[in-house]
């Protein structure tokens, strides 16, 4: 999934993500990008990530079992400060991030240095932060319709008037819950997803009652609207430790997935929009 923070300077888009990143990392997750990387360096370190040697003496034998001959290229991009990650204005990289979403059996691309680096099953999760102004460096106005903007979601970060002098320190005992349930996905959730027969009936009906948002910028967001969905109904299910997707978890994921929507127009402010824009919009359809 692609999630990105949206709001003003100080509404604390990046302390967010750095304490979700620290549980992350505490619980035993290492497949991070480096905090700046170029579109290159970015691909040869996913290529690493499939090539990547087993240490098999460390290994208890369930996971020595468990290693794929052709394992996914997992990494997650937490940025903090999108703009300093992905770089102004850089077509070229958005549109292999935009790539990668689809969950590709393979990318390829031709000599980046003295030769060609393939990537096999591209898993990419991202989460950023951005500001009006970043978003705007970050995005040329033509990724619109390039469908780049249609594989985020937009969550708008707006300030509470709350103000913390010093932030007490995060309570031990819910963090150590936080991290072994952490852990226990990372070992226990494992093959293939399934689906009941009432969670598909209600995705159906979720799927064929959508309307799309009246935001034109977002014209393209809704034609991929279900698999936002069912990757949020993927997380959901996987954080009750099962690989099953139930009628509940669709629910919970519709319910999160509209809250984000209601405030995407804001988030993206005036990006992407012109006085006429609407109109032009409501023409050509």
């Amino acid at each position: 999934m692609y999630v990105m923070l949206q709001g003003l300077p100080g509404v604390r888009k990046s302390t967010a993500i750095n304490i979700g990143t620290k549980l992350l990392k505490k619980a035993g997750y290492t497949k991070f990008a480096s905090n700046r990387m170029s579109r290159q360096m970015f691909l040869e370190e996913m290529h690493h990530i499939n090539h990547i040697e087993h240490d098999l003496v460390n290994m208890t034998m369930d996971e020595i079992l468990d290693i794929k001959d052709n394992p996914p290229a997992e990494i997650s991009i937490h940025a903090s400060e999108f703009l300093d990650f992905i770089g102004q204005g850089d077509k070229d990289y958005l549109m292999l991030i935009t790539s990668l979403w689809d969950n590709l059996d393979e990318y390829k691309n031709p000599k980046i240095t003295s030769k060609s680096v393939s990537v096999k099953y591209p898993t990419v999760n991202f989460i950023g932060g951005n500001t009006p102004a970043g978003l705007n460096l970050a995005f040329p106005a033509e990724t619109i319709d390039a469908g780049t903007l249609s594989r985020f979601i937009f969550v708008h970060a707006q300030a509470n008037g709350k103000k913390i002098l010093i932030p007490s320190r995060p309570n031990k005992e819910a963090e150590g819950a936080l991290i072994e349930h952490l852990i226990r996905i990372k070992k226990e959730v494992k093959g293939q997803a399934t689906i009941t027969a009432e969670a598909l009936e209600t995705l159906e009906l979720i799927y064929n009652d959508a309307t799309p948002l009246e935001d034109p910028r977002f014209s393209y967001y809704h034609s991929r609207r279900l698999t936002h969905l069912i990757k949020l109904c993927l997380v959901l299910s996987a954080s009750r430790i099962s690989t099953e997707i139930t009628q509940d978890d669709v629910l919970r994921a519709n319910t999160i997935l509209g809250a984000a929507e209601y405030s995407m127009p804001k988030a993206l402010g005036h990006f992407g929009r012109s006085k006429n824009s609407a109109v032009i919009h409501s023409l050509l359809e």
